[in-house]
């Protein structure tokens, strides 16, 4: 099993973060992090793995030892309501909410349903999280693989929809089809991105 060290290191690459950049969101002495990211310590001392976990969004038992769940925390990013059509939050919001998950993967999102326009599969305040996974090279993408599963998508025009995503009219096209018959289908549209929906925390 991988050291802690190594861990950090993995978690800095995936941010894309400096160590200048993991001192201002620790608050720990850029020299001690610069010993703690090439393993010249055994153990750092103090609270420093509580500030690093928090600052990497990952659970510090995982850090500390590489058991148990990573436990990122995913953002709130949109919101769904009527036609299945999402909209973005603002970013940095005031009130933003994050929920605790692990896909083991920074390409993760998640939609709040809003309304019942989605019921019976939806109800109102469920959360859904996506795996951003078919971001690049969209254009070799089987939408068979996606004609029975719930996706977000966003369009190139903006557009964000959680739909079936079956095949257009050419390679790299895609019809965005509801399973509610009040929506009509979203012929031949240009994507983004496409992420199949893996969870749904059920609203209480």
């Amino acid at each position: 099993m991988d050291s802690w060290w190594k861990r950090i290191r993995i978690e800095l690459d995936r941010k894309k973060w400096s160590v200048v950049e993991f001192e201002r969101r620790t608050g720990i002495d850029r020299g001690r992090l610069y010993k703690y990211v090439t393993g010249e310590v055994e153990q750092p001392r103090g609270d420093a793995f509580t500030r690093m976990a928090k600052a990497l969004d990952v659970s510090e038992w995982w850090l500390r030892t590489g058991e148990g769940t990573r436990s990122v925390r995913l953002a709130v990013i949109g919101q769904i309501s009527a036609g299945e059509q999402w909209v973005p939050l603002p970013v940095g919001a005031e009130g933003e909410r994050l929920i605790d998950f692990d896909l083991g993967s920074d390409e993760s999102i998640v939609l709040e349903v809003l309304g019942t326009s989605m019921a019976p599969a939806y109800r109102n305040g469920d959360l859904v999280v996506c795996s951003r996974k078919y971001h690049n090279h969209i254009d070799q993408v089987d939408p068979s693989q996606f004609s029975r599963i719930d996706c977000a998508v966003m369009t190139t025009d903006g557009r964000g929809f959680l739909k079936f995503v079956v095949a257009g009219r050419t390679p790299g096209i895609f019809t965005l089809r509801s399973y509610n018959p009040d929506f009509q289908d979203i012929e031949d549209v240009e994507l983004q991105w496409i992420a199949p929906v893996v969870w749904i925390r059920r609203s209480r």
